[in-house]
């Protein structure tokens, strides 16, 4: 897993990665978009509260998932947000864009391993995960990811998105 800096986000070799881990993938959707996703994180990275850019890739050599993350203090909390899911500014938003939907939560293992490897504060991570997307399904998360994993989630359903609150305290 790579972090990579805010100065290299709008490079065009991040466009170009990005664009083929979407086509490569079966979620295709405005807000899993380069463009939208930059653009996006132009307008309102600075609003309301300051965020900290945490795009991640799994390999610059062969990426197959990529993690546009973000990092938020508020109420004394460190917060990890998928991009455009905060503030009240949300339109759509980034998912991880992992192109084998079968791999999400191996993927989402290494991401939370990689935060913790590389000290990156942290109290909560809050994914929302669309039922459309076929990374999880809502049924089955809490065996999938409690039994298998050992972890500790929040689930809810609510219009048809999964959302997940992951406690650093897993």
């Amino acid at each position: 897993m790579y972090l990579i800096p805010e100065s290299e986000f709008f490079s065009f070799g991040i466009k170009a990665i990005w664009d083929k881990i979407v086509k490569d993938g079966i979620v295709f959707d405005i807000g899993q978009q380069y463009d939208y996703c930059s653009l996006w994180w132009i307008t309102y990275k600075n609003v309301i509260i300051k965020k900290e850019l945490l795009l991640l890739i799994d390999s610059l050599d062969n990426p197959s998932s990529l993690w546009p993350l973000m990092k938020r203090r508020q109420y004394m909390l460190n917060g990890i947000h998928s991009i455009g899911q905060i503030d009240g500014l949300i339109t759509d938003y980034a998912l991880p864009i992992v192109a084998e939907p079968l791999q999400f939560i191996k993927k989402l293992n290494e991401v939370v391993t990689f935060i913790n490897s590389n000290k990156i504060e942290w109290n909560y991570l809050k994914i929302n995960i669309p039922e459309w997307s076929g990374y999880l399904n809502h049924d089955r998360i809490n065996e999938d990811l409690l039994e298998q994993n050992r972890l500790k989630w929040i689930t809810k359903e609510f219009d048809k998105y999964t959302y997940i609150n992951l406690d650093c305290t897993f």
